[in-house]
């Protein structure tokens, strides 16, 4: 290392295992002031060790991998990593060079076969390691031959487990381009970033709740003077202010309910066991049982409407799949950095912000040069509406048609700005069908529509992989329930 320690690292602390490899392959430095790293065990083909950051007194397991290119070499690693694995009961990362692959869209150039995944994904899915976000690149290795024989691969890889990602879980991989390198190197950025207030949802848990009719009823009631439109908006502001009072009452955590609620129901049935001539504790035992499944309804309710995940849909309740699952959505659904317009790198979130506005700005409100205009006598020459189609179309609406209209969206969709999905309406529509019937009509009649209806907040879906700029995103509008009852109708 010699000039490199003296001119870029003084001071620093340097590790290898040169002591397992002739060739050391593995340098880990390490700036003492500000981590304190221990070495646990060395190997051919890793160093793991225990770092904790000054001033925090937490610390993580972490394991730097490179393995050599060869699948026989590579099985005593498998093996090590389950025996860390099962020795380890706190925060866990490993990262590195794995010369191997876990998915069959991990190589470009040349086929995969299964037998190459296999054994590091059933590795990592006995570690319990998932992958922890990437950015950048999506390869992390080329072969730098030409043309035809150019092969990529992704084998250098970051993965934790869920304690270390919830320690970090703003923590993502940023690969970046490899220059003269075969490799493309890796910055990982774990910085803690601010909890974001969140918007408003309606959650269909809610519905079941005593008080949820009480609630839609008494805000109804209240006199609005407005238009038709603006009167459902203001009584559903009311509404929405009181059901945030109300989760906040019963249900602003609803996983420890379901275990608080598991946990009594294991005790009385234990107290039931010991003394079964014991009516009170029956009585007792099925009041508990009621309570639990009530707590668990609403626990799935919520998971479900969280994770969107098929599975979920279809009955299979494994709770710890479901957390990693929202997780991985959470994490996966934030951008912390990226590319904007021109190629620069951002990575604050005021600037992040800015890079999709002025991208979006510049497709949807740039304007349009060499427009060629329409011509009347093509249009004449298209079919046109008949009496009939018209009498049809200026026919009113009535209720039962805007309830069809209603029961066909369905109750897992997002919900626009106002945070209420078609469930809400669904529930209480006994109560609010009229007036929301008054509104929809109201803008067939004028042709008018406030503005808090016709807005729709955006939500970014990734078009590849691993997105790195801005134009990697495809944008998707999310209405409001009553904007989408609107034009459904219409139809």
């Amino acid at each position: 290392m010699g000039d490199m320690y003296l001119n870029v690292f003084p001071s620093w602390c340097f590790s290898t295992n040169l002591s397992c490899h002739q060739n050391g392959r593995i340098v880990i430095a390490w700036d003492p002031d500000v981590f304190v790293v221990d070495i646990v065990l060395m190997h051919a083909h890793f160093i793991h060790c225990f770092v904790t950051p000054r001033g925090t007194g937490t610390g993580f397991h972490c394991t730097f991998i490179h393995v050599l290119h060869d699948r026989t070499t590579r099985e005593p690693l498998w093996d090590s990593l389950k025996a860390i694995a099962d020795k380890c009961k706190e925060a866990w990362i490993i990262m590195g060079d794995f010369n191997a692959l876990m998915d069959l869209e991990d190589r470009l150039g040349s086929t995969i076969r299964t037998s190459e995944i296999q054994p590091m994904r059933s590795c990592m899915n006995y570690c319990q390691l998932t992958e922890v976000k990437t950015v950048g690149r999506f390869y992390t290795w080329n072969n730098k031959q030409d043309g035809a024989d150019r092969v990529f691969s992704r084998i250098d890889r970051v993965l934790a487990n869920t304690k270390w990602g919830d320690m970090f879980d703003s923590a993502e991989a940023n690969y970046l381009t490899e220059g003269d390198f075969d490799h493309f190197p890796m910055v990982l950025t774990c910085c803690q970033k601010p909890p974001q207030k969140r918007p408003f949802r309606f959650f269909n848990m809610w519905t079941s709740f005593p008080r949820f009719n009480t609630i839609v009823d008494r805000n109804w009631g209240k006199y609005v003077y407005g238009c038709p439109m603006f009167r459902v908006l203001q009584k559903l502001k009311w509404i929405k202010a009181d059901l945030k009072d109300l989760n906040r009452e019963g249900y602003s955590d609803v996983e420890t309910e379901h275990y608080r609620c598991h946990k009594l129901l294991i005790d009385t049935q234990n107290q039931l066991h010991a003394n079964p001539g014991n009516l009170d504790l029956a009585a007792e035992e099925k009041t508990v049982a009621s309570e639990y499944r009530k707590a668990k309804d609403n626990y799935l309710s919520y998971l479900k409407q969280t994770a969107k995940v098929h599975w979920l849909q279809n009955g299979y309740e494994n709770t710890k799949a479901f957390h990693q699952s929202i997780t991985q959505r959470r994490k996966h659904n934030r951008i912390h950095s990226i590319h904007d317009r021109s190629g620069k790198w951002i990575q604050t979130d005021s600037g992040v912000q800015d890079a999709f506005v002025q991208f979006y700005m510049s497709l949807f409100c740039s304007n349009i040069e060499h427009k060629t205009s329409i011509l009347s006598s093509i249009i004449d020459r298209g079919p046109r509406l008949l009496d009939d189609h018209r009498n049809k179309l200026e026919c009113s609406f009535t209720v039962e048609d805007i309830k069809r209209v209603l029961d066909d969206i369905p109750s897992s969709k997002a919900p626009g700005m106002d945070g209420f999905n078609s469930h809400f309406f669904k529930e209480a529509w006994g109560t609010i069908k009229d007036d929301v019937h008054k509104a929809i009509t109201d803008f067939f009649t004028t042709g008018k529509i406030l503005r808090e209806v016709n807005v729709t907040s955006i939500t970014l879906v990734p078009k590849v992989k691993v997105p790195s700029s801005v134009g990697d995103f495809r944008p998707i509008a999310c209405c409001s329930t009553i904007y989408k009852m609107h034009f459904q109708a219409e139809v």
